[in-house]
């Protein structure tokens, strides 16, 4: 018995229809969820997401079919046998899953470069939309659709692994060559995907850095609130209960600016990993075997390291919209816990009567939510105590125009320290100050 035979390759085979099913199931849930909720469609977020899941899920549903589609051909010197398919279900497969190899990837680089602009440039989900997204979109389909349909005239669409991709198939021995596409025009898409995946992964891995970087910034910015806090403490007029006020409630909005902040680096980290391991990591191993067959010695290895590559391809490549389903409800989750806490600290599992909180609220909210309204509510609650203040007759309209100012000295220091766009809170009160002067 040789080293081939010792493994059972039927199982790589089969592999594809079980993970297929599971990406079906994620990304079909997204693609719902969003087309159901006019405010998510309404979102960059949403949008982005929409299309990826949409790519995804038109992938994995040939990923599902694999074998399936196949024909009886001989590609490389492997002879594919028993295959119910046809040349037809076999260019179908392979044109669904070359086309989300190329327009995945640029999603996911879509996704990051949309949580950069918002974070580190604080565009407005308009500009976004009317600077990056629609653009974004046209080019992604159009070079998507493009490189998908131009190998079909060159036969180029035949079984590989335990699908149809692009390789050359039908080998004649008397003439040396195939029957259906040829070697060259194989390798040439086959190089054009990986370096989209590779140039899709570095533009992925720049944005994070970038976001990282500057959420670590912000987060050191909203922990210095020196300046603020000293003029609180030097204003002499200003009574003891409205400047605690104000210190309550800048330090509640500086821990929902950590917060968020968090969150958004947290989903766009999250994003990530399904993106490299689902691509990155099975591109780079399709890479290896290709020169390895070419007879190169240095890339040799192993049957047994082979049918583990083989064995990571079948179980990873079609599994992105069952990650990015995760990733997805994370959110949801996320603030799950925390209203299940609030209310019944250390009984969660026990709580049943706590605030469930908007179901309908979508992923991009609690990522890049608006400050306006945690402004408002600053200056309404702060104005409010000011008000309700006993002071001396004689010396109450000072006290309380002292009051203001340190209001208007807070927000000075919280809008210097802010950078983060819809992504960050601040602790903005001069309009509240404005109106009670």
């Amino acid at each position: 018995m040789s080293d081939w035979d010792a493994f059972n390759w039927d199982v790589v085979n089969k592999i594809p229809h079980f993970t297929g099913a599971l990406s079906m199931l994620g990304s079909g849930y997204i693609i719902l969820d969003i087309l159901r909720n006019r405010q998510k469609l309404q979102k960059p977020y949403g949008r982005i997401m929409l299309a990826l899941s949409s790519f995804d899920f038109l992938s994995s549903l040939w990923f599902f079919v694999g074998e399936w589609a196949q024909y009886v051909a001989q590609t490389d010197g492997w002879t594919k046998t028993g295959k119910p398919g046809t040349i037809a279900t076999c260019e179908a497969s392979g044109l669904f899953i070359y086309l989300g190899s190329v327009t995945i990837p640029l999603y996911n680089a879509a996704l990051s470069i949309q949580y950069y602009l918002s974070i580190r440039h604080s565009w407005s989900e308009k500009r976004i939309a009317k600077s990056f997204e629609r653009y974004a979109h046209a080019f992604i389909i159009i070079v998507g659709l493009t490189l998908a349909i131009i190998p079909l005239p060159l036969d180029l669409y035949n079984p590989w692994y335990s699908y149809c991709y692009i390789t050359a198939a039908i080998y004649d021995p008397d003439t040396e060559s195939f029957e259906r596409g040829t070697e060259l025009a194989a390798d040439v898409f086959q190089i054009i995907c990986w370096v989209v995946v590779y140039l899709s992964a570095l533009i992925v891995t720049i944005m994070n850095a970038c976001i990282y970087l500057r959420v670590s910034q912000l987060n050191r910015n909203s922990n210095n609130q020196s300046f603020a806090m000293k003029r609180l403490k030097d204003n002499s007029q200003a009574s003891q209960s409205a400047t605690d006020a104000i210190q309550r409630k800048c330090r509640q909005l500086e821990r929902e600016t950590r917060s968020k902040n968090n969150l958004v680096l947290i989903m766009a980290l999250l994003y990530t990993i399904p993106f490299y391991l689902t691509w990155v990591v099975p591109s780079s191993i399709m890479i290896r075997q290709q020169v390895a067959w070419m007879g190169e010695n240095f890339f040799e290895f192993s049957v047994r390291t082979m049918y583990a590559s083989n064995v990571y391809i079948a179980v990873a490549m079609p599994l992105q919209g069952f990650f990015n389903w995760f990733v997805y409800m994370f959110p949801r989750i996320s603030k799950w816990k925390r209203d299940h806490q609030s209310c019944c600290p250390g009984l969660s599992s026990l709580c049943r009567g706590c605030r469930r909180g908007d179901e309908g609220k979508s992923t991009e909210q609690h990522q890049l939510e608006l400050v306006d309204e945690e402004r408002a509510r600053a200056g309404e609650d702060i104005e409010s105590q000011v008000n309700k203040e006993s002071l001396p007759r004689s010396d109450g309209q000072a006290s309380r125009k002292a009051t203001m100012e340190t209001m208007a000295a807070v927000s000075d220091h919280s809008l210097t320290n802010s950078g983060a766009g819809n992504s960050v809170d601040e602790c903005d009160l001069k309009e509240s100050s404005n109106e009670t002067a």
